[in-house]
């Protein structure tokens, strides 16, 4: 009778401690997909088996790469990542990913545009590594992008101005000089 007893004391700390776990495995579970969700950068999860990368499918995505996509997780599931991208880096974007895959390269980034349904243009930084999980048979990648449009766009207006000073100053017939607004005039 002791040794029956035992044993079910035994089973019933082990049905306890499975539960205990299977909690903090739901509470991590719930964690991580908050993370990914309220991350400050877009974060798309893409998967393939086959050699090649534009038939890869994009299988998971976060609400703010939805933001800078203009587009819903459906659509971008259905699209998948090559129709999105801009024709000017496409060609660019496939050649670092068939390195990616081919395990000439850790990861990579770059600067790129995708196409919005609206016709609009939105440039990111995007950084593209292999997403290596346990007990997955197809290839996976994980991608994180930023809008960078606001800076790409000041950048394009500094070299407008660069240019614009720059061809001034070479067709000026006199001299040209900079110089302080003080009392003095003091020459930069």
């Amino acid at each position: 009778m002791d040794l029956l007893k035992a044993r079910v004391d035994v089973h019933a700390a082990l049905l306890c401690a499975q539960r205990a776990l299977v909690q903090q495995l739901d509470e991590k579970s719930h964690s991580l997909d908050l993370i990914f969700e309220q991350a400050p950068i877009g974060i798309a999860v893409s998967q393939g088996c086959d050699s090649d990368p534009s038939a890869d499918v994009i299988v998971k995505v976060n609400s703010t790469f939805e933001q800078i996509t203009g587009m819903t997780r459906e659509e971008l599931m259905s699209s998948g990542w090559p129709k999105i991208t801009h024709p000017d880096d496409l060609e660019e974007d496939m050649e670092n990913f068939r390195k990616l895959r081919a395990g000439e390269i850790r990861m990579y980034s770059m600067d790129k545009r995708y196409i919005r349904p609206d016709g609009s243009i939105v440039w990111v930084h995007m950084v593209v590594a292999p997403l290596d999980l346990p007990n997955e048979r197809q290839y996976k990648h994980i991608c994180l992008v930023q809008d960078i449009t606001a800076r790409k766009e000041m950048e394009k207006a500094l070299d407008e101005s660069e240019r614009s000073k720059s061809v001034l100053l070479a067709n000026l017939p006199g001299l040209a000089y900079r110089c302080f607004t003080d009392e003095e005039w003091t020459m930069q």
